[in-house]
């Protein structure tokens, strides 16, 4: 018999299964806040380097159980490195020959590592800003498949990635993807190019208090209620009309999100900068904004935002304003912590020592021990990594007495105690977010007794297994975990039918869910 003959009986097997032994219920790892994060120091001893100083981790990835770091350096655990590197858990290596300059974004899509940065060879091709690893090297997209900016040929770059659907979203300064004219973004579909409508004004600034007039760009993405979300320096869509740093993709037009975000830092020519946004991400079932801005639509949010779909919200913490201070990582944890990372300084702190901070639902509050910085205090990325957080950035510096060289790992340390089965009758499991979903929904499942090994894995109708979203001892209570519609390698699922399988103390529960395009 072939699969697809038992696909039907699977599907009603499953449903019968969910029918007789579902409980409304809920989903999730440790309860928020119940993390005592620390660093791990192996990954960044030696980490990663340049001779010439001004390194830095931008982005990462999981390739084949490995954790692969993109950014500016020349060397990663004493060895030559250029801009992309792979740990294995125990040492890092080169991959390929590497790339000209700086890799700011990584993505998989269609079962391929794509890089995306400010590089214009992947050694030894001309790659123009867009490079796929075939596994053994980095190779261009095809003959003229790059990304340019002809009228400014040294500031076409690209600087964040995001897969969406059946398509590779791109965002930058670029005005040409392949040989089509762009907007500051465009879609990869695996083979070409192709422009998201006219997209954003490429001349128009915004500017701040100091009247900067840099290149428009697209700084961040991410998806929300269905529809893309572009964040950055720009000020107008193509069409003339006031976006002011984020806006929405709704299939046709670039549309944007009331007023957008407003004032630089500072008031002086040494110490502002334009109100830009940098970091995006869903939390929540809320659109989470981070950059270097000080009002959301009027609302004071200094350097993060909350978009509930209609309006902006402040979010506590009044960072300091002083130059280069700003959000520039945003990430949320498997125990749906928010954190926050960038250049921090609250009022009458020592910014040496607050660059990762956790919202603890009415404030921000520091993530982690006290850092010592050597040089250049920011945190450029924050990837979710297991229940950990990879950290990468300008971070030369100590974390408990060890260095760490522009990478280290956040380790959630929560205290675990293991009692037992549950009781029956109490393994729940429930949709907390939107069932049928697009983008992303919540999970939330329920324990009686702390269990030594509770497992939330996510199956197409097949059976097949898509994604594992928590593995491990778990505390009672209930827990709360996100489903972005990816699979564990983060490339998309299509739209569809899929199962979450709880099993934990002896029980199992499943729950249908439905995944819209």
């Amino acid at each position: 018999m072939r699969l697809t003959d038992r696909r039907p009986l699977f599907v009603a097997c499953a449903c019968a299964f969910a029918a007789l032994c579902c409980a409304p219920g809920l989903v999730f790892a440790s309860p928020a806040g119940t993390c005592s994060w620390s660093f791990d120091p192996a990954i960044g001893q030696p980490g990663l380097a340049s001779p010439s100083g001004g390194s830095s981790a931008r982005a990462f990835a999981i390739l084949d159980g490995d954790l692969v770091a993109g950014g500016s350096f020349s060397s990663a655990g004493g060895q030559p490195a250029l801009a992309a590197a792979r740990w294995n858990g125990s040492q890092w290596s080169a991959m390929g020959s590497g790339f000209s300059s700086t890799v700011n974004s990584l993505s998989l899509f269609q079962g391929s590592l794509y890089a995306f940065g400010q590089f214009q060879y992947a050694w030894p091709n001309v790659a123009w800003r867009a490079a796929r690893w075939d596994g053994a090297a980095w190779q261009p997209l095809g003959a003229d498949q790059g990304l340019q900016r002809p009228s400014d040929i040294q500031n076409g770059y690209a600087y964040d990635s995001i897969v969406r659907g059946d398509s590779l979203i791109v965002g930058g300064t670029f005005t040409r993807a392949g040989d089509q004219p762009v907007g500051l973004v465009a879609a990869w579909d695996g083979a070409s190019w192709h422009a998201l409508g006219a997209g954003f004004d490429t001349l128009a600034s915004v500017a701040g208090t100091c009247q900067w007039a840099l290149t428009p760009s697209v700084f961040a993405l991410t998806e929300y209620q269905g529809e893309l979300i572009a964040g950055g320096s720009f000020e107008l869509n193509a069409a003339g009309d006031t976006v002011r740093c984020i806006a929405r993709w709704n299939g046709t037009s670039w549309l944007p999100l009331g007023g957008g975000v407003n004032g630089g830092m500072g008031t002086g020519s040494a110490d502002c900068a334009p109100p830009w946004v940098y970091a995006l991400t869903v939390w929540n079932g809320d659109l989470i904004a981070g950059g270097s801005f000080e009002t959301a639509d009027g609302v004071p949010a200094y350097r993060v935002a909350r978009w509930d779909g209609s309006s902006w919200h402040s979010m506590g913490g009044e960072w300091e304003t002083g130059r280069g201070g700003a959000v520039w990582a945003l990430a949320v944890t498997q125990d749906n912590e928010l954190i926050a990372g960038g250049w921090l300084q609250q009022p009458g702190t020592n910014f040496n020592k607050w660059q990762i901070a956790r919202w603890n639902g009415t404030d921000w509050e520091q993530v982690g021990p006290d850092l010592t910085w050597i040089s250049t205090p920011s945190v450029y990325t924050l990837f979710p990594w297991g229940e950990d957080l990879a950290v990468g950035g300008g971070l030369t510096g100590d974390a408990d007495g060890d260095t760490m060289n522009y990478v280290t790992v956040l380790r959630c340390n929560a205290p675990v105690s293991v009692a037992g089965p549950v009781d029956p009758g109490r393994l729940v499991l429930r949709a907390a977010g939107p069932n049928p979903f697009f983008g992303s929904t919540r999970l939330v499942f329920d324990l009686a007794r702390d269990v030594d090994d509770a497992r939330l894995e996510l199956l197409d109708l097949a059976g097949r297994r898509m994604r594992t979203l928590h593995r491990g001892p778990s505390r009672a209570g209930e827990h709360v975990v996100p489903w972005r519609g990816e699979r564990d390698d983060g490339s998309r699922v299509p739209p569809g039918v899929y199962f979450a399988r709880l099993d934990a103390g002896g029980e199992v529960r499943v729950l249908r869910l439905v995944h819209l395009k």
